[in-house]
């Protein structure tokens, strides 16, 4: 996801949680229950839950005074609502499902649809205001929507936020983040393949078109990547893991000792290097996880050294059709061995990678990384500054990564 919807959701998280002291109330002049949240200036009001009878309601900007800003998860489900306006800034998630609404406006003050916030209502009219950054998952699940209109502010649309919705017709701006289950019948596939162009997409004769655009005979001939072997490329999404397997070589470049470069006596200056990884996505982009790899090189007298990484790995992917592009940094130790010395030690490793997504399972890859071993010997007990080493080592790699 763009920086822009991060630091969003961030903002979100902080003025959705982050309060000080809150006191729950119930006033008999209205159907609210709520509690106030901060104090002095800084007080608001957040809705707990509806008791009242009446299905057509205007949410109040106050209550005795104070500022409504959010409402609690679940707040207004199953409330029998048909008609909701007067919307605050921030709503929990599941907020109104579950209701049997039929039109709806996201006014722009609403960054963040939530998740499942209007699920498994009746709507057949929705109009989302400009204004609005992301749509939750599932946020629209299970309604009557036949077209909806995105404005151009919208950067994200979570998993199945439309799913369960009879569409043949989407308007929206330009590189929208689609999850791949957002919208049925491979809304995402298509649109991806079409350039994530801005305009007006109609669902005909059981696939969609661009309507705007210029060469439409073309984009309805297009061959979808759903008849290449089935798979369309897809948003990654939080809980989607990876293995990884990696076999390649390194290269002794630069070596330090008490500031200095030193000879590094590797002959010939080029070993070998295998790795098992793993990682775990939070997010379109963002993932975390592990490896453990064994390098090995050959010195001038015909010994071998061999080092054992095992460290924790962070990274970032960024996404172009069937290509996947992961940045990674890696910290851990580094058990080495030279004969019969033994060392274990700090290493970072940062890489880029280059992958082609053959199928769903699979896609295979090229890396190319950066190792820094530093080795801070001892010498009875007490470090010795000056035997200070610092080893640089370049690696490239072949992979292949298992989808799960």
């Amino acid at each position: 996801m763009t920086k822009k919807y991060r630091a969003l959701a961030l903002l979100l998280t902080v003025s959705g949680m982050v309060y000080g002291q809150a006191a729950s109330n119930f006033s008999a002049d209205t159907d609210y229950e709520f509690k106030t949240e901060g104090d002095g200036a800084g007080r608001t009001i957040v809705i707990t839950n509806y008791r009242g009878t009446s299905t057509s309601i205007s949410i109040p900007d106050t209550l005795g005074s104070i500022p409504v800003l959010r409402i609690e998860n679940g707040a207004f489900r199953r409330k029998n609502l048909t008609s909701i306006t007067g919307f605050p800034p921030l709503m929990g998630e599941y907020s109104f499902a579950d209701n049997r609404l039929t039109d709806v406006t996201i006014p722009g003050s609403i960054r963040t649809v939530s998740a499942g916030a209007f699920s498994n209502n009746r709507i057949t009219r929705l109009t989302i205001e400009e204004g609005v950054y992301f749509i939750g998952e599932s946020a629209f699940r299970g309604n009557g929507l036949h077209e909806i209109v995105l404005p151009d502010s919208v950067i994200g649309v979570a998993d199945n936020a439309f799913a369960g919705n009879p569409l043949t017709a989407i308007t929206l701006g330009r590189n929208v983040e689609f999850a791949r289950s957002a919208v049925d019948s491979d809304f995402t596939g298509f649109y991806l393949n079409s350039g994530s162009q801005a305009g007006t997409y109609v669902y005909r004769d059981g696939r969609w078109i661009n309507q705007d655009a210029e060469d439409s005979d073309y984009y309805e001939g297009f061959p979808l990547e759903t008849d290449w072997e089935g798979y369309v490329p897809e948003l990654y999404s939080k809980g989607d893991q990876v293995f990884i397997i990696s076999f390649g070589v390194i290269f002794p470049t630069v070596f330090f000792n008490n500031g200095s470069v030193i000879d590094h006596n590797f002959d010939p200056p080029v070993g070998g290097s295998g790795s098992l990884g793993y990682s775990y996505f939070l997010g379109p982009h963002f993932y975390l996880g592990g490896e453990i790899g064994i390098k090995f090189n050959y010195t001038m007298g015909q010994n071998t050294i061999f080092l054992i990484p095992i460290g924790l790995r962070t990274g970032w992917q960024f996404l172009y059709r069937r290509f996947e592009f992961p940045l990674n940094l890696t910290v851990g130790i580094a058990p080495q061995r030279y004969l019969n010395l033994g060392y274990a030690g700090l290493f970072v490793k940062g890489g880029a990678s280059a992958f082609y997504r053959f199928n769903p399972d699979w896609s295979f890859g090229l890396n190319c990384d950066w190792n820094w071993y530093p080795q801070w010997p001892k010498d009875e007990g007490k470090r010795v500054p000056s035997k200070d080493m610092y080893g640089n080592i370049i690696g490239l790699t072949i992979s292949a990564r298992y989808h799960f």
